[in-house]
């Protein structure tokens, strides 16, 4: 049994799964450390997300009263959060609990984890469809030209992080989707080391990413990043 963590899960709209997911989560953590924290952030959802998460004193619940963005949530989640490493995850559970395993056993090896889908020790048990997969490693491509930061897959919603990487979430500026961008080019200008490693993951159907809208913002978030640091 490990000693402590804090689990940071982003959500908007996402009443279907958040009950019995959360649930989850706290049940492989009863099981796995002794002190333990799950931090909810609520993006403005439009649904009845926030009513349907459980909680109890393990369970903490932030809300935006707006829907500010996946970035500004994982840093409000991380930037409360009580206990070291913390690590966030997407709310559908993409990413197999058992992962958090893996990550904990080889936490002294690095600053930063990163979950993997792109890493040969990876495992997707369902992909996403091809041309999605395709548009995929194409904006990550052009993002690593912007930001050449060597890492196969800087987008898996799947991030474990230590008391000293944790201090990069005081220096974020991006709210969106290329928060993750922002977070590793910080670590690699303030020397922190990051490890890649591969994780279990599946295709989340119900995504809500706009392909088109959110593939221009990322890049745009990526030049800011550049242009500014």
């Amino acid at each position: 049994m490990f000693n402590q963590i804090s689990i940071i899960i982003p959500a908007y709209n996402e009443s279907k799964l958040i009950a019995q997911n959360v649930k989850k989560v706290e049940e492989f953590c009863k099981k796995n450390f002794k002190k333990y924290e799950i931090i909810v952030v609520d993006d403005g959802s439009k649904d009845n997300t926030v009513k349907n998460i459980p909680n109890n004193k393990n369970i903490i619940i932030l809300e935006n009263k707006i829907n500010r963005g996946k970035g500004y949530s994982v840093k409000k989640g991380m930037l409360s959060s009580r206990y070291d490493p913390a690590l966030f995850m997407d709310a559908d559970l993409s990413t197999s609990l058992e992962d958090i395993i893996k990550f904990m056993q080889i936490q002294n090896k690095a600053d930063i984890i990163i979950g993997s889908r792109d890493t040969k020790d990876a495992n997707v048990t369902q992909y996403q469809p091809f041309f999605r997969r395709i548009g995929s490693k194409t904006l990550k491509g052009i993002a690593t030209i912007i930001l050449p930061i060597k890492v196969q897959d800087s987008q898996c919603g799947f991030k474990l992080f230590n008391k000293r990487a944790k201090k990069l979430f005081i220096k974020q500026k991006i709210i969106g989707f290329a928060f993750d961008m922002e977070l590793l080019w910080l670590a690699k200008k303030y020397k922190l080391t990051v490890l890649e490693k591969g994780v279990t993951w599946k295709n989340n159907k119900d995504s809500k990413v706009n392909i088109i809208k959110d593939s221009i913002k990322f890049l745009i978030d990526a030049i800011k990043i550049r242009l500014r640091i």
